[in-house]
């Protein structure tokens, strides 16, 4: 009786090794970025097409933050295309940023902006929560239109 076992040249598991590392560096790089969270977004700007009138918008917008990065995505709408936000975020909570009005030949603008963070306690039931409100306002250009963004997360105390 002769028994033949087969078996894989000696550095076949080399490919597979290598995918794996890759892979968990991969893994390992997202891990770091966060992912962008819906907020609510509502913008206030002046409409004079017939007469002088405020004009609200308002929907929900992506936010991302990466490090002191940030980046904002607004969907279109009916009345306005969509729009991006990018720039960074100070320690103090100031903001510069880029607005882009995107599928336009429209300029970028330049804002300034304010991110502001406010904790609550609250009672669900039985539970005790830290409900934290995040808020940001940007005027665009100053005195024309305002940009607000609210985002909230909810956590046990």
């Amino acid at each position: 009786m002769v028994v033949t076992v087969n078996r894989s040249p000696p550095d076949g598991g080399g490919c597979a090794r290598t995918v794996l590392v890759l892979a968990s560096l991969f893994l390992a790089s997202i891990s770091q970025l966060q992912a962008a969270e819906p907020w609510d977004f509502i913008r206030v700007g002046r409409d004079t097409a017939t007469a002088p009138k405020w004009n609200v918008r308002s929907g929900k917008a992506e936010v991302a933050f990466r490090g002191n990065h940030i980046d904002i995505r607004v969907p279109s709408s009916e009345d306005q295309g969509p729009i991006a936000i990018t720039g960074t975020v100070d320690p103090d909570g100031a903001i510069e940023a880029t607005y882009t009005s995107l599928n336009t030949d429209a300029a970028p603008l330049h804002l300034r902006g304010r991110y502001m963070t406010r904790d609550e306690l609250q009672i669900w039931g039985t539970k005790r929560k830290i409900v934290t409100q995040r808020e940001i306002v940007f005027t665009h250009p100053p005195n024309r239109d305002f940009l607000g963004f609210l985002g909230r997360d909810v956590r046990d105390e």
